[in-house]
């Protein structure tokens, strides 16, 4: 009795096809790799250049001082501007009155304010 053997070869031409794919597919990924390699060459060195600094890291002394007050508004405090939330009906009719807070004052006093001292 023969015994038959059933071999199934891919047909050539699709494995050609196939290895012209994976080619043109990574001829059209160099740039997006040559950008990776860039980006991993800046995180290598970026952090080498920053331990090199002249001006010495701070250390507290104890001896820092506090500033501490209360900033007034003289004057007539300006108007909110009210905001338009007019590309979002549901924001505006949920607070039809929104408007800035770029100056915050009550009592006389403002609100959210930064000192800089040089």
């Amino acid at each position: 009795m023969k015994s038959q053997l059933n071999c199934s070869c891919p047909d050539v031409s699709a494995s050609k096809f196939l290895l012209e794919g994976v080619s043109r597919k990574l001829r059209n990924s160099a740039p997006t790799i040559a950008a990776v390699l860039l980006l991993l060459s800046l995180l290598v060195t970026v952090p080498l250049r920053a331990n090199n600094q002249e001006k010495p890291t701070y250390r507290p002394t104890g001896e820092e001082a506090s500033l501490v007050g209360v900033i007034t508004f003289a004057g007539v405090p300006p108007e909110r501007r009210r905001f338009d939330m007019s590309a979002d009906p549901v924001c505006e009719t949920v607070n039809p009155e929104a408007a800035t807070e770029d100056v915050m004052v009550t009592d006389g006093k403002l609100a959210n304010v930064f000192v800089a001292n040089r």
